[in-house]
């Protein structure tokens, strides 16, 4: 169990909440990018979750993470970055197996929610289940009991961290689409400068062997995204028209609090391209 105490010599934390699949990574990497004390590092060979604290691994008594693992992380950058999808928003789950650590995170830490559009988030979850099935995305769509059911966790997600007092919600399309707004914002909240280095964005992976490449031999890689093989099928082919009828009933409310409706041309995937086309050009 990690003391309080030891937590005290560390700098204070930055929560990257959100549900799976809706940019978690863009946020972590454009901290690591833009702030100098999120630049953390790592041994070439070791894993990208050396650069931030998956914290959810540590909700769960199984979980091979040692506590040794956990400081080596937490003293890798003057802010470490703590990247949760199921800790509660009251650390209560957290408080359980660590409440040291747990309590410091409440005290100190720095809390951003990262919102995507849903029909977009479920298009990504189901290329993820499909790769792990085994299973080209494109082959089969999924039925309305997987759309109820994910829809649902989504929901279930939003309503739990949006009400969270001192917590910041960035929409992952508005990251996208105005980095310097993003990065302003975030500079606010932390309390320190922005670095403002150009391109803004992470540079985006450019496959699966890239992200191999970067565990390899990577110190301070650009990206920590965790790829999808095949990427995910564009909402607009993957959603029937009731499985529509679902997600707008069990979730309207939500939509219409974030100002989402169903992506129809381009979704931010696509934006998200355009930007690293011409980071890169």
């Amino acid at each position: 169990m990690i003391s309080q105490h030891t937590l005290q010599r560390c700098g204070r934390p930055i929560v990257v909440a959100s549900h799976m699949r809706s940019g978690t990574h863009l946020m972590i990497d454009l901290l690591r990018r833009q702030f100098a004390d999120c630049r953390s590092w790592k041994w070439p060979g070791e894993p990208n979750d050396m650069l931030y604290l998956p914290l959810d691994t540590l909700i769960d008594p199984t979980d091979d993470w040692r506590e040794a693992r956990v400081l080596r992380v937490i003293h890798r950058s003057k802010r470490p970055i703590l990247k949760t999808h199921w800790t509660l928003p009251s650390l209560e789950n957290l408080r359980v197996l660590q409440p040291g650590l747990a309590d410091w995170i409440d005290s100190d830490g720095t809390f951003l929610h990262v919102v995507r559009n849903p029909f977009a988030v479920l298009a990504s979850q189901w290329a993820w289940d499909c790769s792990v099935r085994q299973i080209t995305p494109g082959q089969t769509v999924p039925d309305l009991a997987w759309i109820e059911s994910s829809i649902s966790s989504w929901r279930q997600h939003y309503q739990r961290w949006s009400p969270r007092e001192n917590t910041i919600c960035f929409r992952y399309e508005d990251t996208v689409s105005d980095p310097q707004g993003a990065i302003e914002r975030l500079s606010e909240a932390l309390g320190e400068p922005a670095l403002l280095r150009h391109p803004m964005l992470p540079t985006k992976l450019r496959g699966v062997w890239h992200s191999r490449w970067n565990r390899l031999t990577g110190i301070r890689p650009d990206s920590t995204e965790i790829l999808t093989p095949g990427g995910a099928m564009d909402p607009s082919a993957l959603f029937t028209a009731p499985a529509i009828d679902i997600v707008n009933r069990i979730a309207g409310d939500c939509l219409a609090e974030l100002g989402y409706t169903f992506p129809k041309g381009q979704n931010a995937r696509d934006c998200f391209d355009r930007e690293t086309a011409k980071r890169t050009s």
